[in-house]
């Protein structure tokens, strides 16, 4: 897996202006009211990113724990999720296929095409058998996956510009569909305090999923399907099509494969 947003992550939120968190959020609180067995209390956010989701989580009432590989995007998250102390919030750096928690969680998220990020063999059984090891019996995993459609029809090879406040993002696309696999080349400009602009390069790799290779790492990992969804509107449950750019998956963690023992 290539280090996930390893630009400087005083980027990240300025780019991604257009993602829309809120909808997320209501997508999980809404599929949490549908699919949970048993109260969810703590909800951990997985490639948290800047923070943006585990902050309206948060502000829903749920004791979150957020992790993400970058140190940089900890270091933009932890003033956005300072304010939180009831219900809490906890900051752990860490590999989607490894990370460590001091305890089990009631839901795991992963958003926004995190999971496309995970492109060596076998990486995506790997992250899911993690979640279920630091879930309890019968927690729900809600994540997202940018679909084969995005990657043929948005991705492809298309150039495109991305434009923040005092940042601007040149964006190269090259889509292999054999492999699966699309490099991103990424030159960012920075506006400096004396007008002129610092240039940051970075090359980024994603994996295409179907639909077939996500269920099977699912029950490769000891998890049933609760329902596949159209990634927008996100919050609808409108039932997933070829044609969508995003799907949204609801899974649950089976008794007899969940979680670890922490009790000694």
């Amino acid at each position: 897996m290539n280090p996930q947003y390893s630009y400087p992550g005083r980027y990240y939120d300025g780019l991604m202006e257009t993602a829309d968190h809120p909808a997320w959020a209501r997508f999980a609180q809404g599929a949490i009211d549908r699919f949970s067995r048993g109260e969810t209390k703590t909800v951990l956010d997985l490639a948290c990113g800047t923070g943006t989701l585990t902050a309206l989580l948060a502000e829903a009432g749920y004791d979150m724990t957020a992790v993400d590989a970058s140190p940089e995007m900890l270091a933009e998250a932890q003033p956005k999720l300072a304010r939180f102390t009831d219900p809490s919030v906890l900051l752990v750096q860490g590999d989607m296929r490894g990370y460590e928690l001091n305890d089990v969680v009631d839901c795991t998220v992963c958003a926004l095409g995190s999971l496309n990020y995970l492109t060596g063999r076998g990486d995506l059984v790997r992250c899911f058998k993690n979640v279920a090891l630091f879930s309890r019996p019968d927690a729900l995993f809600l994540f997202d996956v940018d679909t084969p459609h995005k990657f043929e029809t948005v991705y492809g090879g298309r150039d495109y510009v991305l434009e923040g406040d005092g940042i601007l993002c040149a964006w190269q696309n090259d889509f292999d569909p054999k492999k699966g696999v699309c490099d991103f080349y990424l030159s960012f400009f920075e506006e400096q305090p004396d007008g002129s602009w610092l240039r940051t390069d970075e090359f980024e790799r994603e994996r295409l999923y179907t639909r077939r290779v996500i269920e099977n790492a699912l029950k490769a990992a000891g998890m049933e399907l609760c329902g596949v969804f159209a990634g927008k509107p996100f919050d609808c449950f409108v039932p997933a099509s070829d044609a969508d750019d995003r799907w949204m998956f609801a899974a649950r963690v089976k008794k007899q494969t969940a979680g670890r023992d922490f009790s000694n």
